[in-house]
This record gives C-alpha cells, structure tokens and sequence, in this order.
C-alpha cells in the first residue's frame, strides 16, 4: 500500500513527541516492511482565530486520492477527506477542549441576536449540530467574512476572536466533530488511556484503540549513575519548578542536570539560582540526549496530565527508574509504583522525600532499572506499525468491498412490489435491515443507547442498516457509524403528522410510535426507502413492534423481533389503562375510533394484537429479561424456549472510579461542594415522570443532600418549583454525564412501574455509583439486593439516604465494587451481540 502519514508543521517549529512519532513510524514502514509511508506537512499556524480557521480550511481541500490509505494524528490535519483515513490521536487543541479555561462558557451564546450581526451568520453554523462537510465552503467563508467586516467595531472583534474566546472554540469543535465523525474515519486509536478518556476527542460510541508509541532516538542504552537527569521543553506544563524545588529539599551530593529550553528558562534558573548542584544543559543533540540517559541515575517527569510522555519510555529504554506524579497523565500508564520507578503525590515535599529515599538505595534503584528496560521493551516501533497498518488494510479492504457493493445495487435498481431475501453467497456477510420509529445518534437515553451500541455489536458479524424515522422538515440522511454499520433516516410525510397529531389530541400524549403502528402506509417515503433497503437484506429487524405491520405487509422473508419492553404492557402505564390480558391479544386488527370514549383502552388492544402477530411470526424473538419472555408466552402464546433474552447492557468506561478521594474532588471540582448528592437519569417516558415526582417529594425531604436530575425528563418540571437542592440539567453532553456519574455518590431508580429492564442501573453500577433502588427497578437484572444495590420502596428511599449520610464519598465500597463487577461480566454489549451471532448452520440456511 502506499500510505499518506499527514502532519501539521508547527509555527514556529519546535521539535516534541509528535515529530518524533511522526519520523520514527515512516521510518519503520518504509525501511522494515512492504508499505510505502510518506510524511505529508503543510504549515499550520494556530497563534490566532484567523490563522486556525486558515489551516483547517488549507487541509480540507487537499486531493490525497493517490494513496491507499491516510493517517492523521493531529489537528487541524485530520479534516483531509479521504475513503480510508485512519486517526491516531495525540491530541486536540488543548487549549479549547480539556484545558479550557474553567471560567470561560463552553457553549456559544443561545441567543444569536446578542452577537454582532457580522458574527450571527458563522453563529447559526457552528450552533447547528449537523455535521454534514458540505458545510465547510459556507463555514470558512462566513469566517473571512466576519474578520474583513467593517461594521464592527475592531476591539470588539478582537475579543470576539481572541483565543480562547468561545466562538473560537466553537469554531475548532464544529471543525473537527466534521472532520472525525463516524463515516468519515475508519479506525479511531489514541496514543494513550488517558487520551481515549477525554471529554469530547472521540464521537460518542467510537471504538478506541490504545496503541503506545517509542520514541525515535537510536542507541538507546544503559551506563553508570551519576546525576540526577530531566530532559523536556521549559514551559509551564512541564512543571520543571516543581522538581527543582523537590531536589533543594534533598541531602543528596548527586547533582540534577536539566536539559531542554523554552521560554521558562530564565525563571527556572533564577529559582535554581543558589543551589551549586543544579545545572541547566540547553538543548542537546539527539546523540547528546541518549548519552545523557545512559549515565543518569533516575530521571524525574512530573508534566500536568501528559499525552503519553516519551521522556518515560526514552528513560525506560536506558534502564532509568522513572519518578513522576500521580496527576502526570499518560506518564502513569508505564511507571508502576515501586516496581519500575515511584508515583508520588504532586508536590515537592513528596518529590524530595521520594529522590532522597531512592538514591540513598543503589540495589533497589538497579531493580528498578531492569524493571524499566522490560517495561519499555513492550513498546516497539514494530507493534506500533503493525497496529496503524492492519488499520489501513482494513480499511482498504472495506472500501473495495463497498465499491463493489454500490455497483451491484446500481446493477440491480430499486426493489418493486414485496422483496424477499437476496441470494446470499456463503461467504458474505448477513445484512441485516432494522426498523425503528427513531434516530440512535447521538445515544443519549435508554432506548437509543440499546439501538446504537447493541447494533454496533451486531455489526462485527453482520452488516448492519438502521432505517429510523427522521426529524419533521428535515432531508433523509445517511450517517456511516464504521464500515459495517450505518443508520438511513427518512423524515414523515405530512399526511403521517396530520394523522399523529390527531392521535396525540385523542389520546392527550406524544404518540409517535402509536402512529406509525396504526398509519405506517403514510409513510410514503419511508416505505419506498424500506422496499428499497429490502431488497438487498436478509434479515428485517423490527425493534420495537411500531413498524411491524409494514415489515409484515412488504417483506416475505425473516423477521427477527429486538423488543426492548413488553410494549403492550408499556403502553398500558403510559396510557393509564389496565394491564392487557391474552383476550386483547386477540383484537381484531381495525382502524382506531379517535372518538371512542376509550380510545385510550382501545390503543393497548391494537398494540397487543399486532405484538401478538409479530411475536408469532417472528423467526426469532430478543426480549431483555427472562421475565419479559414469560410475559410474552402468557400473552400470545408462543413457548417460553424458542424465545431468546438479549439483556439490557452498558456501554462501559474503562476506569470504575471506585476510589472515594477522586469522586469527591471531582464533585468538588464540579462545584456540588462536600455534601452528599444524588443523581437521576432518565428521559421523558411516562414510568420515568411518576419516578422523577419521587425524587422531587425525596429532595425536600433530605435538605442536607445534593440532588442532580438529568435528561428530557427535566422537561417534567416546568412550571413547578423545586426544593433549592435539586438542580434539573436536562439533557447533556456524554463527556458531562460521565462527570456527573463519577461524581455522585448515589443512582436513585425510584420507578413503580414499566417492563423491560433500567439501563440506568447498569451506568449507575458501571461508573462505581452506590445504586438505590426499588424492586421494579431492578427487575430482570442480575444484580442481587443488598449484594450489589441497596433495595427499598419508594417510601423508604429518605431513611435509606439518611443512613448512608455518613459514610459518604465511600458508601459501601464492597457493594459498589460487586455491582461493577457483575455489570462487566454480564452486560458488555459487544457480549450480549455476540451471543445473538447464528450458528453456521443457521446462517447457511438462510442464504
């Protein structure tokens, strides 16, 4: 293959980590396998709003056709567009995402007139959330507009521009949220853990790969001890002042030496100033730098949430201990605490204490040193290519076989009438069709998270296609999540809003669903995409049972049935009626009399009778829980083992976030303060409001607790007033839920009702929260009350709270821990896909 490895060109240029990536890979490539590797840089001025918008805009237009495949790991380069772009993240502009200033918005003005008129064009752009490239043109030229405007005034264009003002940030997040949304990049891989964790580097769901790279200095080896060595740029992050004023609180006759340069320079060596033992070495030669390694005796690296830190592995690979802090970042992935080097707490006392302690044990720091050798031997230069080469040949791979793909559905034209399965070749790939009555993306509730994470699942073994009903007014639109997987939304016809809106008037609630049960043949171009998509699957998945009646009308091939609840059931509580009974199931299918005194009764019998159809039709039926796949044998008939149970999962963080002292200085930091807080999550579902009452009536009750309430079902408490500790969020951001679940002390899951099972409680367990629930939360779930959650009614839930006051930041440690662990173990989502995979023999007989 030949590989474009693409690389802004800083201005001024300094050399650091990603130009030693960047050197070191195409040099493997191209001298060790049978790739060709060329490093591609343009120079990438980012000192300004203008000179960012500038350098995003020169690499958007470049043609890099001609090669196989493109790596980027770096802003603004990775907004090239390319059929096989793989991204190996080092990091974005940090200055606008994780080192933003704290005191800054991190959102654009919500009222656009507030804004100079100049401004309320780029303004729209950047506030919409499309991330369609065929913006960019329009985006880039609204900017030149603004900075060439005459009609405002320029020292208030200046601070509108000024870095890092927020519309310069909301510039660099719309940017690069178009250049690396699903679709657009084959493979995501980040350079380190802490990397792949950050708030907003990845789109929400992106699979992420940790792949550590080496540094390319050459000759790296071991030699004597005799000073104390640290090599980085002099700048603040670096925190070079910190480990000189550690080593002036040591005894030791073993002279620091720091070599490098940057504009701390001179405040660093006026703090030195004093102290014979310290000397400052300038910037040396790469040959300088590894005989410099090789006679340390350890080497000190304390950055403030470093990438990686190739300093750490440059160090290892001469067989250094490393001590570092436990804030250092990336650092902290390699040094293993009193095995390769220390991790300390970051201050200079604790600094000090730890280079007095090591130097004055030559034996323990030697073990250190070969500790460190092997730990920097696992990081190769050959593991790294093999990782970011399988990447492209995967990706490559996957473009040809989409090429082939189109040309064989432009051969075969539109399916007409009522399409059944393709012929399947027995080395393809089941295509699966799954029909929904809405988006996935983003996956911020229950019912989306369950769409977009188990589908993406399915998508290792099938190649899977959402086709979801689409926002009014808006275009149909296809949005590509990796190379197997992709959602297609139609918008509804006028005719179908016509119908719902009278069905919601009838029934005095949002009905969507309902309407596409009862009015899907006005979903004219719904069903035309349908019969479309159709006619080049194998399998139609009906999630949910709304869609059913169309895939049972138009398809005469399998239907599998995803049910996320037992939906006449459901429907029974959102619509205040009784819970229906196998008589209902036998309804006949008619059109809905929205004047019947009741409608609403009337509404669960249709939803019954078609969930009865489907269910029986279904070649295979998913319920989330054993007890909803009893449910349905008792309701339609069909025997409880030819029914499967794909579980409710989680998307889970990597990091449990266990330990009591990080939870309460991240609620601390979040500005909720020492006292206890509750969180609750939920969207705006009927089950979900009688909840949220609850923990509105438990916020009065418990003055001394914080209580957060997140999602749509904030929208509940308009109008209402609320007890001042409860704060209603709304709907957030995933980077800002993870937060808030790291922070919170307690998940509430007061529910009274509903069917299927809470995938609130496996992201309560999942982020090391201390669950509260009552039974019906619970139902379904293999978690044990008193084990794993603690369980009460919803009248209990204040006592319950008052008891775990004073254990609070660490209520129940050994419970906390438990819940996490069955959640891991039982509810991954790429475990609960898998185990839906047909057998081969199953597969071949519906070829």
């Amino acid at each position: 293959m030949k590989i474009a490895l693409i690389a802004p060109s800083g201005v001024p240029f300094v050399v650091g980590g990603a130009e030693k990536l960047w050197w070191g890979l195409a040099q493997h490539v191209n001298r060790h396998t049978p790739h060709e590797m060329e490093l591609i840089k343009l120079p990438s001025p980012e000192h300004d709003f203008a000179a960012i918008a500038a350098s995003y805009e020169r690499w958007s237009l470049l043609d890099l056709r001609h090669f196989d495949a493109v790596i980027s790991t770096k802003y603004p380069v990775w907004i090239v567009e390319h059929p096989n772009h793989t991204v190996y993240l080092q990091h974005k502009l940090r200055g606008l995402y994780d080192t933003y200033p704290a005191h800054l918005p991190t959102q654009l003005p919500t009222q656009p007139g507030r804004l100079p008129p100049a401004a309320q064009a780029l303004w729209a752009l950047l506030a919409s959330p499309s991330t369609d490239r065929r913006q960019l043109p329009e985006i880039f030229g609204r900017v030149r507009e603004l900075l060439a405007s005459t009609a405002i005034d320029p020292q208030e264009l200046a601070s509108l521009t000024a870095l890092p003002a927020p519309l310069v940030r909301g510039l660099v997040h719309k940017l690069d949220a178009i250049a690396l949304q699903p679709g657009a990049i084959r493979k995501y891989l980040a350079i380190s853990q802490l990397v792949a964790e950050r708030a907003d580097y990845f789109p929400v769901g992106a699979r992420v790969e940790v792949l550590p790279h080496p540094s390319n200095l050459e000759g790296l080896h071991t030699g004597p001890s005799e000073f104390v060595f640290t090599a980085s740029r002099l700048d603040g992050p670096k925190r070079i002042d910190m480990i000189i004023n550690g080593y002036k609180r040591t005894q030791t006759p073993v002279p620091l030496w720091i070599a490098g340069d940057g504009p701390e320079a001179p405040r660093l060596k006026a703090l030195a100033e004093g102290d014979a033992r310290i000397r400052f070495l300038g910037r040396l030669t790469d040959e300088a730098l590894v005989e410099h390694y090789s006679r340390a005796a350890l080497v000190p690296f304390v950055p403030h949430l470093e990438d990686m830190g190739l300093i750490t592995l440059e160090a290892m690979a001469c067989g250094k201990p490393v001590l570092t802090v436990s804030d250092a970042g990336g650092v902290t992935e390699f040094v293993e605490d009193g095995v390769n080097g220390r991790i300390v707490p970051p201050n200079d006392k604790a600094l000090g204490a730890a280079m007095d302690e090591l130097l004055a044990d030559p034996v323990k720091l030697q073990a250190m040193g070969v500790a460190a050798s092997a730990t920097a031997a696992t990081v190769s230069w050959e593991r790294t290519a093999q990782g970011l080469l399988a990447a492209a040949v995967q990706g490559q791979a996957a473009h040809q076989a989409e090429q082939t793909a189109a040309a064989r559905r432009a051969e075969s034209g539109l399916g007409h009438g009522m399409p059944g399965p393709r012929v399947r070749r027995a080395d393809e790939r089941l295509r699966l069709l799954v029909v929904n009555t809405f988006s996935v993306y983003p996956p911020d509730n229950g019912g989306k998270k369950r769409m977009f994470y188990l589908y993406r699942g399915l998508a290792q073994w099938a190649d899977v296609t959402l086709l979801n009903i689409g926002p009014w007014g808006s275009p149909a639109q296809e949005r590509v999540f990796g190379p197997h997987y992709r959602e297609v939304c139609v918008p509804p016809s006028e005719a179908f809003g016509h119908a719902e809106k009278a069905l919601t008037d009838a029934l005095k609630r949002s009905v969507t669903d309902i309407a596409a049960l009862l009015y899907g043949e006005k979903l004219t171009e719904y069903v035309a995409a349908f019969d479309s998509l159709a006619a080049q699957s194998d399998v139609v998945v009906s999630a949910h049972v709304y869609l059913a009646p169309l895939v049972l009308a138009r398809w005469q091939g399998p239907v599998w049935y995803d049910a996320h609840n037992v939906e006449a059931d459901m429907k029974a509580v959102v619509l205040e009626q009784p819970l229906p009974g196998a008589e209902d199931a036998q309804t006949p299918l008619a059109p809905l009399d929205l004047h019947a005194s009741d409608v609403a009764r009337r509404a669960v019998q249709q939803v019954a009778a078609r969930e009865a159809q489907l269910v029986q039709r279904a070649e295979r039926v998913f319920a989330v829980s054993a007890a909803n796949r009893e449910r349905f044998a008792a309701l339609y008939g069909r025997p409880v083992d030819t029914m499967e149970v794909a579980a409710n999962g989680t998307h889970l963080p990597t990091d449990a976030w266990l330990e009591a002292p990080r939870r309460a200085a991240l609620k601390a930091q979040l500005g909720w303060g020492e006292r206890p807080l509750a969180i609750f999550v939920a969207s705006y579902h009927g089950p979900n409001l009688t909840a949220v009452d609850a923990v509105r009536a438990l916020a009065a009750q418990c003055p001394d607790w914080g209580f957060a309430v997140v999602g749509s079902v904030c929208d509940h408490f308009r109008g209402q007033r609320l007890p001042a500790n409860l704060v209603p969020m709304g709907v957030v951001s995933e980077g800002a839920l993870t937060a808030l679940l790291r922070a919170a002390d307690v998940g509430l899951n007061p529910m009274a009702s509903g069917s299927g099972t809470n995938l609130k409680m496996l992201d309560y367990a999942g982020h090391g929260l201390l669950v509260l629930s009552t039974p019906v939360g619970a139902r379904g779930l293999a978690l044990a009350a008193g084990t794993d959650f603690i369980e009460s009614d919803t009248e209990g839930f204040a006592t319950a709270l008052q008891a775990l006051a004073p254990r609070v930041p660490s209520p129940h440690p050994e419970v906390r821990a438990a819940a996490r662990a069955v959640v891991e173990r039982v509810y991954g989502w790429d475990s609960i896909a898998a185990a839906l995979q047909p057998a081969p023999a199953a597969a071949q007989a519906a070829d």
